[in-house]
């Protein structure tokens, strides 16, 4: 169905400031069409770097939102966690809002470099929160390129050796997990709020393996050592392997994606042409927000192309729940049952997220644990309450109580 220009500006108006249109005006300048154009294309692109690119690709193909799916894909993934951030933010913290300032500068310099590094060897951020990464690296060939990430991550690890901030210098040390096979990579949630999560034997034995890393270390499954065993060299470590050397590494390739819109060219554009460019923007922009937090695109929308989000350092109360079985529901249905496996996962997630929801947390992440998986939730974050930890005591017990309904309709 062809919409015409009133309902092209209704759609997009809650992407642009308000100060730019009126969402009734039908006089649309070529000059204000062009901004517009721009906006929501800046808009689009800073949001697909909070996402993983498989996600984003998805959904410009097909921009509906709600869409919950999963499947199998077969690559590494790998873990890398930073310890010493805990203490310089600590110490940091006790400035203030400069102590958080300077604290967001040095965590962002860090990422910055880690980025870079996975990016050469076509790395995609599944996850990304406090100091740790989770990375997937897709295809025959993952192991071999995340093996050469981290190599190449602990390389530049030491030039975050001795960190030197305004109350002294602290030290920044990396270890790393990495697990190859099969994963299951779901999208679930409702068009309200939507989560993708990471599932699977080759996760948690990454997971696994990562818990017996210490710092400056990497440790790989079984299945990692035997894909890599030409070009490197592996010490036994409980019933994982330690990579001791690495021969050969993987060259640089240029990963390129058609997650990033492109602009049409502004100089022979029309007003019609630059309008229905903005409104394709806006439909991917409106199937991605369900999966970044409330609280970000407000402010993501004031300046797209130079965006500023604040860091802030506030009391919350973190709650960590456990779930166990997922991965043996994964194993025993496997490739043939895909949507039997998304139509569990979701269930289970739609029904502990309301609880969180009803009770005022926010779903921080989905992601891996040593045993089973975790969803990690926020008291405070985004409003605080005088009685957050009782908030997350009273939603603990209300998500054990909901598992019995959970798992008979698993069963089922």
């Amino acid at each position: 169905m062809t919409k015409n220009k009133t309902e092209i500006l209704s759609f997009i108006q809650p992407y642009v400031p308000q100060h730019l249109f009126s969402a009734s005006s039908t006089d649309l300048s070529l000059d204000d069409a062009t901004t517009i154009a721009i906006q929501l294309a800046a808009l689009r692109r800073v949001i697909a770097t909070y996402l993983p690119r498989y996600l984003v690709a998805r959904l410009v193909a097909d921009p509906t939102p709600g869409q919950v799916t999963g499947g199998f894909r077969h690559g590494a993934v790998m873990f890398a966690d930073v310890s010493g951030f805990t203490a310089m933010s600590e110490k940091l913290s006790a400035l203030g809002k400069e102590g958080a300032e300077e604290i967001t500068g040095i965590v962002n310099g860090y990422f910055e470099t880690m980025l870079r590094i996975s990016a050469k060897y076509g790395g995609d951020l599944l996850k990304f929160g406090g100091d740790a990464v989770l990375l997937f690296f897709e295809g025959r060939d993952g192991a071999l390129r995340a093996t050469t990430t981290a190599w190449a991550m602990q390389l530049a690890m030491e030039q975050f050796a001795r960190v030197k901030t305004s109350l002294g210098e602290f030290p920044l040390r990396m270890s790393i997990g990495i697990g190859s096979g099969h994963i299951f990579l779901a999208d679930l949630g409702t068009v309200e709020n939507m989560e993708y999560a990471v599932m699977g034997q080759a996760l948690s034995n990454m997971a696994r393996a990562e818990s017996v890393a210490t710092a400056g270390q990497i440790v790989v499954d079984d299945a990692t050592r035997i894909a890599t065993a030409s070009t490197a060299d592996y010490t036994p470590v409980d019933t994982f392997w330690r990579l001791e050397t690495l021969h050969e590494m993987v060259e640089p390739e240029t990963y390129s994606s058609k997650i990033y819109p492109r602009m049409p060219n502004l100089v022979d554009a029309s007003t019609e042409t630059l309008l229905a460019f903005a409104y394709r923007q806006a439909q991917v922009i409106n199937a991605l927000k369900p999966f970044i937090p409330q609280q970000l695109l407000p402010q993501l929308i004031l300046d797209p192309q130079n965006p500023l989000v604040p860091g802030s350092h506030r009391p919350v109360t973190v709650m960590f729940a456990n779930f166990y079985g997922i991965d043996e529901i994964i194993e025993a249905l496997g490739n043939a049952h895909e949507e039997t496996i998304t139509r569990i996962l979701n269930n289970h997630f739609v029904t502990m997220s309301r609880i969180i929801n009803r009770f005022g947390g926010v779903v921080n992440k989905v992601d891996a644990y040593a045993i089973g998986h975790r969803i990690m939730v926020l008291f405070g974050a985004l409003q605080a309450h005088e009685d957050d930890p009782q908030r997350a005591v009273r939603t603990a017990v209300a998500m054990n109580a909901a598992l019995a309904e959970v798992n008979r309709y698993t069963a089922a």
